[in-house]
């Protein structure tokens, strides 16, 4: 009943007083069980075994000193010269912060770096795409058509596939498309399992290919999603010009909300802060843009919506400047830690 719910060391403890050998060297036991826990022997304690010879020694004071003595062992590591301790491996995962810095260093998790802070590494299969397989399957297709249907209805309906720039050159669009091709991803991953084979030891600790397109389009789709959701309802919509209908709310807080699901609850998704390179990428490229269209394309107010306002460079670029630098200090940072705190919740 006992030795299975004991530690190593000190069931080889107990196991020395049921032979009777009372005055055994501590030191021996501990540096033995320290060298190799794994491999040191568990033996059964049965109803029939000899009683314990508690007259010779006390044995709360042997086991304590042998668990103490390991974890002495155990707390400080050489390696190439330099001390690591067991320590500063729990605080850089016990709280926000020091997780935080610790993810920007270089010693820390890579892009796709698997490893977490305090040791160990995550499961590819259970956090990507969990079982069971059909019904995790089944529920990221069903999201991947609503993102799909909001697009199309978006394209045919509200621009009459008529006006193909207008509907590219818009960053709810670029989210949208951001959103499906994560979901596309997603569902590839699923179904196909070989895609989520866990590394080997002496293999780079990252997972498959498809399964890294799959984790990076959701460290940009996520945020994306986010940053136009609070822009659109926060700036943009005008109750007495903006109709709610379904579409918009799917364009602007639906998807997001899908992609929290998928993220979070049906799979556990991490995110890395060294990712957001990812989304400043397209935050550039997205303000480029705007600059291109304003002195090069069509320069016409009047032909864009509301958030790709806030930059018009032609017309007013100390406004358009001062959005820029708010977007790239403040805005995408932001957007960005919340989505990382919720990926630690998950």
């Amino acid at each position: 009943w006992i030795s299975p719910r004991l530690p190593p060391s000190i069931v080889l403890v107990v196991s020395k007083y049921q032979t009777g050998v009372s005055n055994m060297d501590v030191d021996t036991v501990a540096s033995s069980a320290a060298a190799a826990p794994d491999a040191a022997p568990r033996p059964h304690i049965s109803s029939s075994s000899p009683s314990l010879p508690v007259h010779h020694v006390d044995p709360v004071d042997r086991i304590s000193t042998v668990d103490y003595r390991l974890q002495q062992d155990d707390t400080t590591t050489q390696d190439d010269g330099q001390d690591t301790t067991i320590d500063d491996t729990r605080a850089a995962a016990g709280g926000c912060c020091p997780r935080l810095v610790n993810e920007f260093k270089s010693t820390g998790p890579g892009f796709f770096g698997i490893e977490e802070p305090n040791g160990t590494n995550i499961d590819v299969e259970a956090t990507f795409a969990p079982h069971p397989v059909k019904r995790t399957l089944m529920i990221r297709v069903l999201f991947f058509t609503a993102t799909f249907v909001t697009i199309a209805r978006t394209y045919f309906v509200s621009y009459e596939a008529e006006n193909t720039y207008k509907f590219i050159s818009q960053l709810s669009h670029w989210s949208l498309l951001f959103c499906a091709l994560y979901q596309i991803a997603a569902a590839i991953c699923t179904a196909f399992r070989s895609t989520l084979i866990q590394p080997e030891p002496d293999e780079p600790q990252t997972p498959r290919f498809f399964t890294r397109i799959m984790w990076g389009l959701y460290s940009l789709a996520t945020p994306t999603a986010l940053i136009v959701t609070v822009l659109y309802w926060s700036v943009v919509y005008d109750k007495g010009r903006v109709d709610v209908s379904m579409e918009n709310l799917l364009a602007h807080g639906g998807v997001l909300l899908l992609m929290r699901i998928d993220g979070l609850i049906i799979a556990h998704i991490p995110i890395r802060m060294k990712q957001i390179l990812y989304l400043y990428i397209v935050t550039v490229a997205f303000i480029v843009w705007t600059v291109i269209d304003d002195y090069v394309v069509t320069g016409n107010d009047d032909e864009k919506d509301a958030i790709d306002n806030v930059f018009s460079w032609k017309t007013e670029p100390m406004w358009a400047a001062l959005w820029t630098a708010v977007t790239l200090l403040a805005i995408v940072p932001a957007a960005y830690y919340v989505i990382w705190l919720a990926s630690l919740w998950s």
